[in-house]
């Protein structure tokens, strides 16, 4: 993962140059693990959004669709500012729920979102058409498309 982070953070000036970002965020424990360190040599601070539960402060939640059901996901009430420029990271992207409500949960908090970015896509699933379809332009390091 560190290997993907690095890989990542090295194409990540180009975009902060045309729109820059001053906080980056994860939504999933897998997500974290490789986010966190992706700000290195920018001014880019990190804001998790975990699962209901995970955060150690008070939490505002969005609620968005599984599968199987429905799960929820959390930021501090207090981690974003109105204004704030926004990247929304992760680890891989597949039908989009997750980053859904991380962007819905973004912009309820007062942050611009920038984009998102992923090291996996699989668009077979249709995540990225649906942020997309959100007006976040969504890059990723590698797409597995079909069977």
């Amino acid at each position: 993962m560190l290997k993907a982070s690095r890989r990542l953070s090295r194409r990540w000036p180009s975009r902060s140059e045309r729109s820059p970002s001053t906080q980056w965020r994860a939504s999933r424990r897998a997500g974290s693990s490789w986010a966190a360190p992706s700000p290195t040599g920018s001014d880019a601070s990190f804001i998790p959004i975990r699962k209901k539960g995970k955060l150690p402060w008070k939490t505002i939640g969005q609620e968005y669709s599984l599968e199987y059901g429905v799960d929820v996901i959390e930021i501090h009430e207090d981690a974003l500012t109105a204004g704030q420029r926004i990247l929304i990271v992760d680890d891989l992207i597949a039908t989009g729920g997750t980053a859904e409500a991380a962007a819905k949960l973004v912009r309820r908090s007062g942050g611009t979102i920038v984009g998102a970015t992923f090291i996996i896509d699989l668009p077979d699933l249709g995540g990225s058409k649906l942020l997309k379809s959100h007006g976040i332009d969504c890059h990723v390091l590698v797409a597995f498309e079909g069977h």
